[in-house]
């Protein structure tokens, strides 16, 4: 069996030794995270690739950067309540990232507009069902793919 970790986990295992080794050096705490995840993963010799940049070409786009051929958006933008205008993308959230609360949210709604976030506990993928977008046949699950995220690190 392929392990496939979440990066955000490896993340936060790079952070935690991090601190540990700060603390057994005697040194005070870092609390840029970036500092310390630079810093520990050197010391380690752990090459840690930059996950937020939009300008690594490096990985494949989100379904909310991907368009169709008309030029519209694949995941088509929703009404935002604050402002009123369709500019609201959703985003899967990772169970071991903090936005998700440990596991509560799934996914985020965030206004390109205006910049209004809300939290939800639906899945991505009741999201697109609700949106009649069609994504059945290409889920792992449906062809007897097991991983070891499938039930969580533990």
């Amino acid at each position: 069996m392929n392990y496939d970790p979440c990066p955000q986990k490896i993340i936060e295992v790079i952070l935690k030794a991090g601190k540990f080794i700060r603390e057994i050096k005697g040194l005070e705490e870092e609390k840029n995270i970036s500092t310390l995840l630079k810093e520990t993963s050197q010391q380690l010799g752990i090459r840690v690739m930059e996950m937020n940049s939009k300008k690594d070409g490096g990985r494949l786009p989100g379904p909310h950067e991907m368009k169709r051929k008309d030029g519209k958006p694949l995941v088509p933008l929703q009404t935002c309540e604050n402002c009123g205008l369709d500019g609201v993308e959703i985003f899967s959230i990772c169970k071991g990232c903090v936005e998700s609360e440990k596991g509560f949210y799934k996914t985020k709604l965030v206004c390109r507009e205006c910049g209004e976030k809300t939290m939800s506990r639906k899945f991505y993928a009741q999201w697109l069902s609700e949106l009649g977008i069609d994504f059945r046949g290409g889920m792992k699950i449906d062809y007897g793919i097991k991983t070891i995220t499938d039930e969580g690190i533990k």
